[in-house]
């Protein structure tokens, strides 16, 4: 998969985050394979919201 950050020039931080944070979900095998699934932005918008939550409400209850 490849993710691309758009950041205002004068953004110091924010896409390290941002970044830091979408490698940390991208370890999911689930995660990745509903994301490659997806074929329209909306389906993608879909999965990046509910995804996250998912994964890692699910981890919380082992």
């Amino acid at each position: 998969m490849i993710f691309l950050f758009l950041s205002p020039q004068n953004a110091i931080s924010g896409h390290l985050d941002l970044m830091a944070h979408i490698a940390g979900i991208a370890r999911h095998p689930e995660f990745c394979r509903k994301l490659r699934r997806t074929r329209t932005r909306e389906e993608v918008q879909r999965v990046l919201d509910g995804g996250e939550e998912e994964l890692f409400h699910s981890e919380e209850e082992f």
